[in-house]
């Protein structure tokens, strides 16, 4: 696997996950337990991504962790590349707080 495949797979599933719950509260599943704060649990959700696209694009500290795991993947890989990887990508981190954000609206008013 390469750091591509592996980064495009690590912020896909972000995504993933985003669709997923926006298609339960379009379909207004109700579970156990009541749904009130679950709005308020997607836009947190979304405030996270929107930090982790932040974080990614703007290249801060924290972001090494994630160019770290990239060195674990790939070998041969620089730090720099493997951030330049981690910022190219970044915007499916920002897609999925989009995605998060609109579910946490639609629940604001479903729930």
């Amino acid at each position: 696997m390469t750091a591509k495949t592996f980064i495009i797979m690590t912020f896909g599933g972000f995504v993933a996950m985003a669709v997923f719950v926006l298609l339960i509260v379009l379909l207004g599943v109700t579970w156990r337990g009541g749904n009130e704060g679950m709005a308020w649990i997607f836009l947190a959700a979304s405030v996270l991504a929107s930090f982790s696209y932040l974080m990614y694009r703007q290249k801060w500290s924290p972001a090494l962790t994630g160019a770290r795991y990239l060195l674990a993947v790939e070998r041969g890989l620089t730090i720099e590349e493997a951030m330049e990887i981690c910022r190219k990508y970044s915007f499916l981190m920002l897609i999925s707080a989009g995605i998060f954000l609109v579910a946490a609206i639609i629940a604001f008013f479903t729930y």
